[in-house]
């Protein structure tokens, strides 16, 4: 999967052709909650958001969430996205964005958008133009600098709002003005964000505070997608529209994870899954698994993720349409078997319905 299937959210139902007629035929907050579940682009996302505002159908989700949103650029577009996406995890969100631009005059007390919003945590979406440009000659680094902002801004909203903030890392433009030495290189793009998005993680994003490392999500969808430069300068958007989906997906998921909501268990099938073949018909040397080919390979890289989950708290399960004692014989018998018994709570292998 490449940076461009990531954009439409494989994980989600594609939205069907008939998706604008079914919200103008919901006639129930069921279903339109329902619709947020599919994966849904920038229009789609603002006619559903419409409608869900309207019905009051996002009074049924019983967490409620309010987010102040704080940038400088444009956030216009994603408070509908966002809605569907916080909707889909069964959040209820309310928004409030303060004016294009406005971070330290919100930081700092001239402007206060958020006094009467009761905000449960404020984004602080920074755009790399926010910082300032590189100058070689200066007497003060440039990295300094951007520490120093990033360190007022958040003092100043935490003595002013005591919520958590959520502190975006910032993503780099990726154009290399020393090539392969600008990680070296003090001032330049690339090292200034390599390290002042570290002093987020490691600084700014401690005790309530949480970090959005949107800077590892442009790296997976790629820069060359992330950026748009036309709508950047035609309407000051940080990132090109058919990346909203996506932002608002993995910032919604944040959320969620901080009202308690993230997730505990991986729950994953054994035919086809973990190893390839069907043990019931190949048996326990016809299955594909293992070193030396490439099916056999990939599956062995399935499970060392599953793994890697399981290390790091995840609880591991198994439900498959499977006789017990011959799926389970994988687990015990084979040589080349990185999941083990002992790795996982429950193994449910019967002729049931799985998802029940």
């Amino acid at each position: 999967m490449d940076g461009t299937d990531l954009l439409k959210l494989p994980w989600l139902l594609p939205a069907p052709e008939s998706i604008s007629s079914q919200v103008n035929q919901a006639t129930s907050a069921e279903a339109l909650l329902k619709l947020c579940q599919y994966s849904l682009n920038l229009s789609q996302c603002e006619k559903l958001s419409k409608a869900l505002l309207k019905s009051g159908a996002l009074g049924s989700l019983s967490t409620t969430f309010n987010l102040g949103i704080l940038s400088n650029t444009t956030t216009d577009m994603l408070p509908a996205v966002l809605r569907i996406s916080a909707a889909r995890h069964g959040i209820a969100l309310n928004i409030e964005c303060a004016d294009y631009d406005q971070v330290m005059q919100v930081a700092l007390g001239s402007s206060i958008p958020f006094a009467d919003a009761q905000l449960d945590a404020i984004l602080v979406a920074l755009d790399e133009r926010f910082f300032p440009d590189c100058n070689f000659t200066d007497v003060t680094p440039r990295l300094a600098k951007c520490q120093a902002l990033c360190a007022q801004i958040a003092e100043a909203l935490e003595n002013k709002y005591q919520i958590p903030l959520i502190f975006q890392t910032v993503v780099d433009r990726g154009e290399a003005l020393f090539g392969s030495l600008d990680l070296r290189q003090a001032g330049t793009r690339r090292n200034t964000f390599y390290f002042l998005n570290a002093y987020i993680a490691e600084t700014l994003g401690g005790g309530s505070n949480v970090v959005f490392d949107v800077a590892a999500l442009a790296e997976i969808v790629g820069l060359s997608i992330w950026y748009d430069p036309l709508q950047y300068f035609m309407a000051k958007l940080s990132f090109s529209q058919v990346v909203l989906p996506l932002y608002a997906e993995y910032l919604a998921r944040l959320i969620a994870a901080m009202k308690g909501q993230s997730k505990k268990c991986l729950v994953f099938d054994l035919d086809n899954t973990i190893w390839g073949g069907v043990i019931g018909d190949d048996g326990l040397d016809g299955i594909t698994l293992g070193q030396g080919s490439i099916g056999g390979e990939a599956f062995l890289a399935v499970q060392k993720c599953i793994l890697d989950y399981h290390q790091r708290g995840i609880m591991l399960a198994v439900s498959s349409k499977n006789t017990h004692d011959i799926a389970m014989q994988v687990f015990e018998q084979h040589d080349d078997m990185l999941i083990k018994k002992e790795h996982i709570q429950v193994f449910q292998a019967n002729w049931e319905d799985k998802a029940s």
